[in-house]
């Protein structure tokens, strides 16, 4: 179901690229794989790269342009991973981290993921913990 990687759960769309981004109370991240597989973002979460740390809200102005660049440029998902307490991280191919982990923000993933297409996976954290 859920790959376990040292301490970490591998979420199912490593190397995937953002294909679709919306908002509608929530930002939705839509990825190039089979299935629509999407990451709903509900709750606030940093960005950092090497020369430059911030907090972004979702669907505010800086939150959807921070994904549309990523989109436009082409930037895959390199690593994609949760911990038992329900934190999110995320490294792009451009080296930018996101992170996800104060007890108010939420996160769910559903799709298939990459390598079981034939098989829905739903995987939610925030809160104090993951759940899939």
């Amino acid at each position: 179901m859920v790959e376990q990687r040292g301490g970490y759960y591998v979420l199912p769309f490593e190397g995937a690229q953002i294909q679709e981004i919306t908002f509608s109370g929530i930002t939705r991240l839509v990825f190039d794989l089979p299935g629509k597989n999407h990451l709903d973002l509900m709750g606030k979460f940093r960005v950092s790269n090497h020369s430059a740390n911030g907090e972004l809200l979702p669907g505010s102005k800086q939150t959807l342009l921070f994904f549309y660049d990523l989109y436009t440029a082409g930037i895959s998902v390199t690593e994609a991973k949760a911990d038992r307490n329900g934190r999110l991280y995320l490294t792009f191919s451009n080296t930018v981290e996101l992170v996800m982990d104060g007890a108010s923000e939420c996160w769910e993933f559903l799709g298939p993921g990459k390598q079981k297409p034939y098989q829905t996976t739903s995987i939610s954290g925030g809160l104090g913990y993951l759940d899939f």
